[in-house]
């Protein structure tokens, strides 16, 4: 269950009618630990950080916090917020 902002350096309690919600299909290569269990990432930001960051999921890294808009080739490196 969501309980906070999935940015690390917010910590907002988790508040089903603001902010932006993300759901990610994980593509695990490791065989599931339950039967019924499934690959699905749930996470939040808040307004305030839905405005500024995004999340993006890549398969061999996990779910990176990204900036929303800026440079291409700009230097700026995504924080990874849960590994793959």
């Amino acid at each position: 269950m969501l309980s906070r902002c999935a940015n690390p350096d917010c910590g907002v309690p988790f508040d089903h009618g603001h902010g932006r919600f993300f759901r990610f299909q994980q593509n695990s290569q490791r065989p599931p630990s339950a039967p019924n269990s499934h690959s699905v990432q749930h996470h939040w930001l808040c307004d305030s950080c839905s405005k500024t960051y995004t999340l993006d999921y890549r398969a061999a890294i996990g779910v990176l916090l990204s900036l929303r808009l800026r440079a291409p080739n700009d230097g700026y490196i995504p924080l990874l917020i849960a590994e793959a």
